[in-house]
C-alpha cells in the first residue's frame, strides 16, 4: 500500500512539475519572440529614418543617386536580416514547445553511490492492485 501510494503521489507530482515547467518554457519563448519583434520594430524605425534621410539628400542633390541607392540597399538588407532572425526565432520557439515532454519526463534513474534511490520497486503482482486515486 505504501509503495502504491508513493508511486501515485510521485506520478501526479511529476505531471504537475512538467506542467509548471512547460508554462515556464512557454513564457520564456513568448518573451524571446516578443524581444525579436521589438528588434524588428527598431530596425523598421531605422529603415524609415534612413529612407527619409536618403530622399532628403536626393532632393538636395540629384547627383547623389548612387550614394542614396547604396544606403537604401543597406537599410533594406538590415530589415531582411531582422525578418529572417525573427522567423528563425519563432520556429525555434515553436519547436521547443512542440517537443517539450508531455508525459512527466522519464522515470527517476538509479541512485548514485551513497544516495538513496527515488525510484520505487514494482510491488508483487497480486492481480488486485489498483492505481486509481480514489481506491
Amino acid at each position: 500500500a505504501v509503495e502504491l501510494t508513493n508511486r501515485v503521489v510521485l506520478e501526479s507530482s511529476r505531471q504537475a512539475t512538467t506542467a509548471i515547467a512547460f508554462q515556464e518554457v512557454a513564457q520564456s519563448m513568448a518573451l524571446a519572440v516578443q524581444s525579436g519583434v521589438e528588434h524588428l520594430q527598431s530596425i523598421f524605425t531605422l529603415n524609415v529614418a534612413t529612407t527619409g534621410s536618403a530622399l532628403a539628400r536626393l532632393l538636395e542633390d540629384a547627383g547623389k543617386e548612387g550614394e542614396v541607392r547604396a544606403s537604401l540597399e543597406q537599410s533594406q538588407k538590415a530589415v531582411d536580416a531582422a525578418l529572417e532572425e525573427l522567423s528563425q526565432l519563432a520556429a525555434t520557439a515553436a519547436n521547443a514547445l512542440s517537443n517539450f515532454p508531455k508525459d512527466g519526463g522519464a522515470a527517476p534513474g538509479p541512485a548514485r553511490s551513497g544516495q538513496p534511490s527515488m525510484a520505487l520497486a514494482e510491488p508483487a503482482s497480486t492481480g488486485k492492485a489498483s492505481t486509481k486515486k480514489g481506491k
